[in-house]
């Protein structure tokens, strides 16, 4: 009862700043922000409740959960590989956040200031909550390539190792079938697996993949466009979208893109930078209202993961397409408009510090 009742709380202040900030409606439905912004509240709270692991820690749980323990620990002491199996664990750790494991601390205080924007692509940064280790455990896999973890001799490691690699460091040489391929392993590991919320799980998966809005862009650019110089000037509006939460809504922003003409694309622009802020705005007015934090308080200490269950599924993120209706060309474009994209991003990270 408490939690439907904070659930219309936070619906109610979406529309109060709708009402305060907004002028004409946005193209999706105010119901779909007030879902993202419900979805936010409670995963914030929910692993605000969760303990910190260290990832020492962390790759002991998972020696312990694969049944390595008696490979690792030997004669009472430890096996010489355990160094350089937990070694190998942290060094893959700092490689998943190569660029955002510095921005902890700024990225606690994006509620403070909403200029403030994270990276826009392929930010796979896990805090190792209890809730994340399933993505680390997952990565482990893909980088030990069988060395050690179980169920894994998968022919496409190879593959899925070098794409992982690539994503932060060498963005614009990833392999378009590759990359598909990687998602789809990784969509298998929630399916199979019991993680605490599969909600969670496939947001953070398009979140940090973005697959299915990459590829979304790419069938539609690659259709509608007849030269590189028209792919990149729609690539560079259509780009803004991976900034944006929705992840199963901001699709349907690339085909209206399309069928608008150059004055009406530039109030499409306008409107996904003032949708990004609307929802930033409301998260805020959230977080802040006195009534929320107070019947969060009535039930804080029985939260658990099934509230949010239903909220995201894996079939939401179903897009496919041919290899012929995709110019690899153009696919090449958007990659390197992304890093384009998170250079800026950077820079202006950078500069908030100062």
């Amino acid at each position: 009862m408490i939690i439907e009742l904070i659930n219309h709380h936070i619906n109610q202040m979406v529309d109060l700043m709708f009402h305060q900030y907004v002028t004409n409606n946005f193209y999706i439905g105010l119901e779909d922000i007030k879902r993202y912004v419900r979805f936010y509240f409670w995963v914030t709270h929910l692993q605000s409740l969760e303990p910190t692991y260290s990832v020492t820690k962390v790759n002991e749980m998972i020696i312990k959960d694969e049944g390595l323990e008696d490979y690792f620990y030997q004669n009472g002491g430890k096996n010489s590989n355990l160094d350089k199996f937990i070694e190998r664990g942290i060094d893959q750790y700092h490689g998943i956040n190569f660029r955002t494991i510095q921005e902890e601390k700024l990225r606690s205080e994006k509620l403070k200031n909403t200029n403030v924007s994270g990276n826009c692509y392929m930010n796979r940064k896990i805090d190792l909550k209890e809730s994340q280790i399933h993505q680390y455990k997952t990565h482990r896999q893909i980088k030990d390539q069988g060395d050690y973890l179980k169920n894994n001799k998968d022919s496409k490691l190879t593959a899925y190792r070098t794409t992982t690699g690539r994503i932060n460091r060498e963005l614009k040489n990833i392999n378009l079938k590759n990359l598909k391929e990687l998602y789809e392993h990784y969509k298998l590991k929630i399916e199979d697996s019991d993680v605490i919320s599969k909600s969670l799980e496939c947001y953070q998966l398009e979140k940090s993949l973005q697959y299915n809005l990459l590829i979304s862009i790419l069938l539609h650019v690659s259709k509608y466009c007849n030269s590189e110089e028209e792919a990149l000037q729609s690539i560079s509006d259509l780009r803004l979208l991976f900034l944006n939460p929705l992840v199963d809504q901001r699709q349907k922003y690339v085909p209206l893109y399309f069928t608008l003409d150059e004055a009406k694309k530039e109030r499409w622009v306008q409107e996904i930078l003032g949708l990004n802020k609307f929802i930033d705005i409301s998260i805020l007015g959230v977080f802040q209202d006195e009534i929320i934090d107070g019947l969060l308080g009535l039930v804080k200490n029985q939260l658990n993961y099934e509230i949010i269950t239903g909220y995201y599924e894996l079939d939401d993120f179903t897009v496919h397409y041919k290899k012929k209706e995709c110019n690899l060309d153009y696919y090449r474009l958007i990659l390197n408009q992304i890093m384009d994209l998170n250079h800026t991003i950077d820079e202006l990270n950078t500069s908030s510090k100062n």
